[in-house]
């Protein structure tokens, strides 16, 4: 006699978009958008590449919405702990190892609390 076992798949969707449009400049364009990837894709958890201290436009819509909110950036001391040869941010040198890092830090920060499906928001440059 065989036994079968439910097998549940779990999805993340990313978006790349510009920092001001997740939290400095409101885009209708955008927040349609977010609701529409939301209702396509039954999006249960957003994640962000940002701090909890950020309000995003995504966060209001998830409150909203009653869904699950993940902000999944490097926050407080943790930066300190992993080299980065680009510390202050200026000009234009990139650390892709140091970026490389953040973005497997938010795969797993948004893997260990989804459920079914999670949309990741972060900048176009991180979907290159």
């Amino acid at each position: 006699m065989s036994q079968k076992t439910a097998c549940t798949t779990s999805t993340l969707r990313i978006l790349g978009t510009h920092h001001a449009y997740q939290y400095q400049a409101r885009r209708r364009g955008y927040e349609r958008s977010l609701r529409d990837l939301i209702a396509i894709h039954s999006v249960d958890l957003i994640a962000e590449e940002a701090t909890d201290d950020f309000q995003t436009f995504a966060r209001a819509i998830v409150h909203e919405l009653n869904l699950g909110w993940k902000p999944v950036e490097l926050a407080g001391k943790e930066p300190v702990h992993v080299p980065d040869s680009n510390r202050s941010g200026i000009g234009t040198m990139v650390d892709y190892d140091f970026t490389s890092f953040r973005e497997w830090v938010w795969l797993v920060r948004t893997a260990r609390v989804m459920k079914g499906s999670a949309l990741l928001i972060c900048e176009l440059a991180h979907t290159t």
